[in-house]
């Protein structure tokens, strides 16, 4: 085996090195010693991208913040504008010519007025314009001063209450949206999780996820609408209080999984940590006691007992330290809190309950004509989803700004795209796109696809006539706007037919 005995120790101890440096015993190794969870499985790794790619699609930069802050300053009389843009182009600079008084108070680190903002980090600097702009994310104090100053406005609507319409044609046709704060801390008195949940509650007193901020595609009713859903109120019968221990019923089952999904983690990193404290401080511990031992044994007394004082401070800061992670174990989830409520009434029915209107059967045939429109639109879309490979999955109801996520995994690359459905007769022209959808669809990208299906009424059975997709369609809108209408024909010219 060896070519001289001279060489055996040698190989010997090349081969002990081998072994314990090889691949399996140094994943090992790491995993052991980790203090977070192990991150190198593959499965695991696309499980993250999934859901990085999922919170990208409802990042607040650069459009959520950008309508936000444009509201807000025409809400509080601030001046904002334009600015090294070209004519009828979407806005990437702007000028403050005059911060509210209200939000400078607010914030000592606001200006009286910026030269230049942006909303978007690649606007910073435009071409070889040396001149830099502000870029106002969620760290820079102007829209922290803002938004403070906003909720200070308007905090007192969210207890009063107020009236919505829901334009999107699944929406229920009356329901009250409560708006629940929860909070998790641990026995150190630390917030592990907060969190704002929204509940729709039916007049019968059935309760639902109304999905991620519901209110971005919501509308305020005119006077006319207000009454006419006053008048209804009175002649339905809500259930009370019990409306609210609905909704917070409902939102506690909830929260119980996602404090068992918290709790598992935590332990798990609790463990890690608790095994390195031990690890170090009970060697600092021994150390010094050798060193007391040897030193006494020295003739040194003096130094000895310095020696065991280390010792003991150790143990106590072991004992300190062990006893504080015990108590991150141990999770406290604090009792939901109801922070807002409104009636929400989707477009449809208030159209029906309208004064103007007359014919109930008139009002009622368009909308059942209108969800079924969407169901095969939905099925149609799903199915071709499968066919080309991917795996779809129906999250309408969760209102993400998209219909569907559709996911394609391959040995190569694994991919994920965001499909918004638009469902519309053969003679439709104009299909609307709400301020959410546009916003999310520009944070996506390429990987935003609005599908546009005709469907043929007169045909049930082969009702789908063309599926168009369009990938990144709303790239030069505003975000400003609240919604558009975009010419069918024209999108369909952009689009590819499937």
């Amino acid at each position: 085996m060896f070519k001289t005995k001279k060489d055996e120790p040698t190989a010997r101890i090349q081969l002990a090195i081998d072994e314990a440096f090889s691949h399996e015993n140094l994943e090992k190794l790491i995993k052991e010693n980790a203090l977070t969870e192990e991150i190198l499985d593959p499965t695991r790794v696309k499980e993250t991208r999934f859901e990085m790619e999922r919170a990208q699609a409802q990042k607040l930069a650069p459009y959520f913040i950008e309508q936000f802050m444009r509201s807000a300053f025409e809400d509080l009389n601030g001046t904002m504008q334009k600015r090294d843009t070209k004519p009828k182009s979407p806005a990437v600079r702007f000028e403050i010519t005059r911060v509210p008084r209200d939000i400078c108070s607010n914030h000592r680190e606001v200006l009286n007025k910026y030269e230049r903002i942006c909303f978007d980090p690649q606007y910073v600097h435009i071409d070889d314009d040396a001149r830099e702009a502000d870029c106002i994310d969620t760290a820079h104090p102007l829209l922290r001063a803002t938004l403070k100053c906003i909720i200070d406005k308007y905090s007192s609507h969210l207890k009063r209450g107020t009236f919505w319409i829901d334009p999107r044609p699944q929406a229920q046709d009356i329901c009250l949206l409560f708006i629940i704060q929860d909070v998790i801390v641990d026995e150190l008195g630390h917030s592990i999780s907060q969190k704002i949940h929204f509940i729709d509650v039916t007049p019968s007193g059935n309760a639902q996820t109304a999905g991620f901020a519901p209110y971005n595609d919501y509308e305020d009713p005119d006077d006319v609408q207000r009454e006419a859903i006053r008048q209804y109120l009175g002649q339905i019968a809500w259930p009370g209080r019990d409306v609210e221990r609905n909704a917070i019923e409902f939102c506690s089952k909830e929260l119980e999984k996602h404090k068992s999904e918290i709790e598992k983690k935590r332990n798990d990193q609790a463990d890690r940590i608790e095994k390195a404290v031990r690890e170090r401080l009970n060697a600092e511990i021994n150390y010094c006691d050798k060193n007391a031992i040897r030193l006494r044994q020295a003739g040194n007394e003096g130094n000895a007992v310095q020696e065991e004082k280390k010792a003991a401070d150790y143990h106590k800061r072991l004992t300190r330290r062990l006893a504080e992670i015990e108590k991150s174990r141990r999770l406290i989830h604090k009792s939901p809190v109801i922070i807002g409520a409104a009636i929400v009434v989707s477009k449809s029915f208030i159209d029906s309950i309208s004064p103007s209107q007359t014919d109930d059967d008139a009002t009622l045939a368009p909308t059942r004509n209108t969800k079924e429109v969407e169901k095969i639109a939905m099925d149609a879309v799903m199915e071709k989803e499968r066919h080309d490979g991917f795996e779809p999955r129906d999250v309408s109801s969760e209102n993400r700004g998209y219909d569907i996520e559709s996911i394609k995994v391959t040995d190569k690359d694994s991919i994920i795209r965001f499909i918004e459905v638009k469902g519309r007769r053969t003679d439709a022209d104009k299909v609307t796109v709400t301020y959410n959808e546009r916003n999310v669809g520009k944070n996506k990208g390429d990987n935003y696809i609005l599908a546009i299906v005709r469907v043929d009424n007169d045909n049930p059975e082969s009702p789908v006539s063309k599926i168009t997709y369009i990938p990144n369609p709303f790239k030069d809108s505003d975000c400003f706007v609240t919604q558009i209408s975009y010419d069918i024909d024209k999108l369909e010219q952009m689009g590819k037919q499937g």
